[in-house]
């Protein structure tokens, strides 16, 4: 992850309701909105809200525009699922899993498995605590997969959700431009959230700290 140093964040009105919409989800949330308008610092600052209760994940498929290197490649699921499962590992909530293959099918598919095995791991300490996904800027992923004529994974993984059912104890939200999102979650169907812009009271607050003598 890279996410950008943004100082004092602002607690936006949306926040709070989101936070406690996302674990009676019942299906994938896309937040959306146009460039500029918050979404990486929405998502993180979601994150952070869950953490407390929920086992939370957030990757980052922009990575300060990284994902787009040579080398990269964090859109593909060798890399993307890959890590995602092992930091899961790391935590001590599934199996590790190995990037033997390229087949993105194989993959998910031992993806799922250890999702289902952190979710049980996870009702173990609580019994109604739950695994959050967040993936930030997946319709970046998906841009850049279909230039190189590659999978991107935050898609074949909300496929694998919308086909093949939700896995009990796991929700994931993902952010995306709103005139991509379609296309960055392969038309599966999802909840959404438009996020506002600033409204006048929270680009009060966001000003304060980094404008002196603010007027109105």
């Amino acid at each position: 992850a890279s996410f950008p140093r943004v100082g004092a964040v602002v607690a936006r009105q949306q926040l709070a309701e989101t936070v406690a919409r996302i674990p009676l989800l019942e299906r994938p949330l896309v937040v959306h909105a146009d460039g500029g308008v918050g979404k990486t610092v929405f998502m993180n600052s979601v994150a952070a809200s869950l953490a407390p209760t929920h086992e939370v994940v957030l990757f980052d498929c922009f990575g300060m525009g990284q994902y787009r290197a040579p080398g990269d490649a964090r859109h593909l699921p060798r890399r993307g699922l890959v890590h995602i499962a092992n930091d899961l590992a790391c935590r001590g909530l599934c199996d590790p899993l190995l990037p033997t293959t390229d087949n993105g099918d194989d993959i998910i598919r031992a993806f799922r498995v250890r999702l289902n095995q952190a979710a049980e791991t996870v009702r173990r300490a609580r019994s109604d605590r739950q695994l959050v996904l967040l993936l930030d800027a997946i319709d970046n992923a998906d841009e850049h997969a279909r230039e190189r004529r590659e999978d991107s994974f935050p898609r074949l993984l909300l496929e694998s959700i919308g086909l093949g059912g939700p896995i009990p104890g796991v929700q994931i939200v993902v952010s995306a431009r709103s005139h991509r999102r379609h296309s960055a979650t392969g038309g599966v169907a999802c909840e959404e959230l438009a996020l506002s812009t600033f409204t006048p009271a929270e680009t009060a607050e966001f000003l304060r700290p980094r404008v002196k003598k603010l007027t109105e």
